[in-house]
């Protein structure tokens, strides 16, 4: 037996309790968060047994109304039901759907459709429509799905258009995940996006943070640990805070610009926070490094030719200005790369500077490592490694350049990997990769540069 065939069995003696506990009974083994089609038989099975059982009791009610006498059927008239008040159970409808879980909810829409009229039910359609149009209808994706079927929203012909019961279902589901009952639910969908370890508290936390406007030097304190801008990254995925859309309610704007962009790797703000982890390394290095001196003789061992007092000072200022110089070069590499891999769609002097800007560098690196290497070989110790260095940055940033305006993925292939290994080697191959990438992006692009 099925389970139409049991709940028309069940609504066939006409007792409507009987056949709302076997509902529940089986809405226990269908949940429609996870078998949807199973769901919607059961709702399906469920209307017409339920019309079922009522008509078999409004068979009963009229044949011993027939079998009673006329003065006694007077008496017996039930007055009809005045409308009931649509604002107050639309308000009820929404605070169950926020609060109630998916079986339970779906048991009461269930029950509440029984006692719709058809205008009823338009008149409430259409006051949920407009809360959920408002963002006032902050609810699971479960119980939009039961709102959508009672209403007939899920038909074909309902009238809305598809997109925008998505995004309504969307932005309900995003209010719902702010609600702070659901600090749960928000860390592990924020996990799922990326915002790897975040627990309740870090949950409740990037979301006050993105409510609460706050002084920007404030913001740079509390985003210098690294996890912080990655969770508000995903935070802000995971609520639908992207350009171009309208933010969420209770979303500050300043906020939402703050941690964008420092989550983005190309902005100013994510410059400033590598700055400011760096001043803060540049404060704890050197008292590390004096502790390492002071308890070991590490520092004898290597700079056995200083005295004490130079070798404090060489190391302290080395430790001291390692964070800072690194991170300058850092954040020049990257800039260097975004600005290499911009698009020619506004061709102009700046477009034909950034043309010439890696054969100047090869050729300026070529000349520079040449002339030490014939007229001060005794510099040859120092100069040297450091042109390797931004030899291998122009062939990467030539590379970049390539792949990017290539709507390609920037990944080491076969012949970028051999390159490479052979710039390690040597500064020649990375410089003649660097050049013979660009003329191949140079070539790509030979018909918008004859136009400029």
């Amino acid at each position: 037996m099925n389970l139409l065939e049991h709940l028309l069995q069940i609504a066939g003696s006409g007792d409507e309790r009987a056949l709302k506990q076997a509902y529940a009974q089986a809405l226990k083994q269908n949940r429609p968060d996870q078998d949807p089609m199973a769901f919607q038989q059961l709702q399906e099975a469920y209307a017409q047994a339920l019309a079922h059982c009522r008509a078999a009791a409004a068979g009963e009610a009229a044949a011993a109304a027939t079998s009673a006498p006329s003065q006694d059927r007077l008496h017996d008239v039930t007055p009809v039901a005045a409308p009931p008040d649509l604002q107050r159970v639309c308000a009820e409808v929404l605070d169950r759907a926020r609060a109630t879980d998916p079986q339970p909810f779906a048991v009461y829409v269930q029950e509440l459709r029984s006692h719709w009229s058809l205008d009823e039910r338009d008149a409430l359609a259409a006051l949920v429509l407009q809360a959920l149009r408002d963002r006032r209808a902050a609810m699971n994706l479960s119980e939009v799905a039961t709102l959508y079927q009672a209403f007939g929203w899920d038909e074909v012909g309902c009238g809305l258009a598809p997109r925008e019961l998505r995004e309504l279902a969307q932005h309900a589901w995003q209010d719902w995940l702010q609600l702070p009952a659901q600090a749960g639910a928000l860390a592990q969908q924020m996990e799922a996006q990326g915002g790897r370890w975040t627990s309740h508290d870090d949950a409740a936390t990037r979301l006050q943070q993105l409510r609460e406007p706050r002084p920007h030097l404030r913001n740079l304190l509390s985003a210098v640990p690294l996890r912080v801008p990655r969770q508000a990254a995903a935070l802000m995925d995971v609520l639908g805070c992207q350009p171009g859309h309208a933010l969420p309610p209770g979303i500050d704007p300043g906020q939402a610009r703050f941690w964008a962009g420092a989550s983005s790797e190309a902005h100013g703000i994510s410059a400033q926070l590598a700055l400011l982890r760096a001043l803060l390394a540049s404060l704890v290095l050197p008292v590390v490094a004096l502790l390492v001196l002071l308890t070991t003789r590490l520092g004898t061992d290597l700079l056995p030719a200083l005295s004490s007092g130079q070798r404090i000072a060489l190391v302290l200022g080395a430790a001291a200005l390692a964070p800072l110089l690194g991170t300058l070069f850092a954040i020049g590499v990257r800039y260097l790369f975004v600005w290499q891999s911009a698009p020619e769609s506004s061709p102009g002097p700046r477009s034909r500077v950034r043309w010439l800007a890696l054969p100047i560098a090869c050729l300026a690196l070529a000349a520079t490592g040449i002339a030490v290497y014939l007229w001060a070989p005794s510099l040859s110790l120092w100069l040297l490694p450091l042109c390797w260095l931004l030899a291998w940055t122009v062939l990467v940033a030539a590379w970049v350049r390539l792949r990017v305006r290539r709507g390609q993925p920037v990944g080491m292939s076969g012949p970028m990997s051999t390159l490479v290994l052979l710039s390690v080697l040597s500064v020649v191959p990375a410089l003649l990769g660097a050049l013979l990438l660009w003329s191949m992006d140079l070539f790509r692009h030979r018909q918008l540069l004859r136009g400029t």
